[in-house]
């Protein structure tokens, strides 16, 4: 099975522990959320394209094909 609560309490100790086979890990949006209305509140700034970087778990070169 797969899973989509990566968190490290739950999915994440789940594919440790076998229970799962991989979790998706979803990278925080809250701080790049705030930063952005903080930004449009006090200047007004228009709020641009965010990127966040994501990494997989278990790393992708731990994974059979």
């Amino acid at each position: 099975m797969i899973g989509c609560d990566g968190l490290e309490d739950e999915g994440q100790a789940m594919v440790a522990r076998g229970d799962l086979t991989a979790t998706v890990v979803l990278p925080p949006t809250t701080p790049a959320a705030l930063e952005t209305l903080e930004a449009w509140w006090e200047k007004g700034e228009r709020p641009e394209t965010i990127f966040v970087d994501v990494a997989s778990f278990p790393p992708m070169e731990t994974l059979k094909g």
